[in-house]
């Protein structure tokens, strides 16, 4: 008797799970439920990342993990353990034998967190400051809901594309620890938007400013390029803006001063190609990059530039067919269409298009490869992930826009049949890229060797060292007290 009272309400409880994804006026009458998803979804995430780093059972001692940044992580953990500043430091290898001095390098990273190393193995540091990035990530895509009144299915459809892509997973698990950068474009474009509606402001350069501050202390000089590179662009199709975007990018390299400057130091090194820093390439062609949506390859497979061959994770931007469609559909077809009416992120047409074409063979090895402030760009085919995921955001826009008027329940069992193999191609991804399959297929472990602080004399670095302090505070007081001014200021009833 008990069972049979108790089966419609499990049968109730079901559908009514399942309608919250598909009814999207639900989830206001239901709220709490709704953040349940969020939550179970977010921990779902935490599954992924921790079969892909075989939850911590494989070592890192592999590639860059091996070569470059385990090494650098315990020279900080030493620097950290003896209260010392590791100024000069004796691995060649983890600061690609170029210098001894352990600032000269952009992609050191510097974050308060690293305070945790004499608590934590780095492997296990490794993990959560992972964590910590993919929850900032999280946290904007959420805002980007709110902001855009995102159901929880188009929610999802977004979370999903930008946290377990192939880009990111493949970046990380050889090593790119400095791919956190990755984590912030959801609160770049956030800013982009409100300059776009609201106009600009010393609040949003502080904005701006203190991003790209965090995202150069990651080690995300690359990512803090691309996004410097963007808002250039913007400014050309924003351009009653321009005095704004100026400004935050001159103050954004003014508040990194204090790691943008010891770089300066040793870009005769980075730019010769002397030194093993030649520009490598692109996407060789549009149908590579479009291959790489869609098809599944394993670390072991490679691409051929020329006479050089490059590791695929330089190039693996897998999000299966379905996600490809999703983006290409909605977030360049809807969107492209959208111009001859509403003309929705009309400004942002350019930006995009220009970092994607630029992501392509050797248009950046042609152009702005040359000037040496933009020499880092070696594969510019990594800086299509910043095009990629603004395309991503509107994607789910429009894709919200089209469920607004679509109301048939066999459309909306097929969404979710559609969301089911989405979700099967992202854990397959993390299947075959996970790390103890590197391991095998690359067989590229590092013998770790012993690194130590050898601080000694050097004026000139030291000098470089102090202003780039000096720089950072002046700047960042003084956009900090700009914008308490303003808005003050705009708070005084006129």
């Amino acid at each position: 008797m008990i069972d049979s009272v108790n089966k419609p309400a499990k049968i109730w409880s079901i559908s009514w799970i399942l309608s919250l994804v598909f009814e999207w006026e639900e989830e206001r009458k239901f709220p709490i439920t709704g953040w349940i998803c969020i939550i179970i979804f977010y921990l779902a995430g935490i599954l992924i990342w921790g079969i892909l780093f075989d939850w911590l059972q494989t070592p890192l001692n592999f590639h860059d993990w091996g070569e470059i940044n385990f090494p650098r992580f315990e020279l900080v953990r030493e620097a950290i353990t003896n209260q010392m500043i590791p100024l000069h430091v004796n691995c060649e290898r983890c600061l690609h034998r170029v210098t001894d001095r352990f600032f000269v390098l952009p992609d050191v990273v510097t974050t308060p967190q690293m305070l945790l190393l004499p608590l934590v193995k780095v492997g296990l540091f490794i993990f959560i400051d992972l964590l910590l990035h993919y929850t900032v990530g999280t946290l904007g895509l959420l805002y980007i809901r709110y902001r855009f009144k995102l159901s929880l299915i188009a929610y999802l459809f977004l979370f999903f594309l930008f946290n377990f892509n192939g880009y990111i997973q493949a970046h990380y698990v050889v090593g790119h620890i400095t791919w956190t950068g990755y984590f912030l474009f959801p609160w770049f474009f956030i800013l982009v938007f409100h300059l776009m509606e609201r106009g600009g402001s010393y609040l949003w350069v502080a904005g701006i400013a203190f991003l790209s501050f965090y995202s150069i202390l990651a080690g995300s000089q690359h990512h803090f390029t691309w996004m410097m590179l963007f808002l250039v662009f913007l400014s050309l199709s924003l351009w009653r803006e321009k005095k704004w975007i100026i400004t935050a990018i001159v103050f954004s390299g003014f508040t990194s001063a204090v790691r943008l400057l010891p770089p300066l130091l040793g870009i005769n090194t980075f730019t010769s190609p002397a030194g093993g820093f030649s520009f490598r390439s692109g996407y060789p062609s549009l149908g590579d990059f479009l291959s790489a949506l869609v098809v599944l390859r394993p670390v072991s497979y490679v691409i051929r530039i020329t006479s050089e061959k490059l590791g695929y994770w330089e190039f693996d931007y897998f999000i299966g067919v379905v996600g490809a469609c999703f983006l290409v559909f909605f977030g360049i077809y809807c969107w492209i269409r959208d111009q001859r009416g509403s003309k929705k992120f009309s400004p942002l047409l350019l930006p995009t298009a220009l970092i994607f074409l630029l992501s392509l063979g050797n248009l950046y090895g042609y152009t702005l490869y040359k000037f040496p402030l933009f020499a880092s760009e070696r594969i510019s085919a990594r800086m299509v992930s910043l095009s990629l995921t603004l395309l991503m955001i509107i994607a789910a826009v429009y894709f919200q826009e089209f469920l607004n008027t679509r109301k048939e329940g066999v459309f909306r069992w097929t969404v979710l049949f559609l969301l089911a193999l989405f979700l099967n191609d992202i854990y397959m991804h993390t299947i075959f890229w996970r790390v103890n399959q590197i391991i095998e297929s690359l067989r590229v472990e590092v013998k770790s060797t012993e690194v130590a602080i050898i601080n000694h004399a050097d004026p000139q670095y030291l000098f470089v060292l102090i202003l780039g302090v000096a720089l950072t505070l002046i700047a960042s007081i003084l956009i900090i007290i700009m914008s308490v001014r303003e808005r003050r200021i705009r708070r005084v009833p006129s």
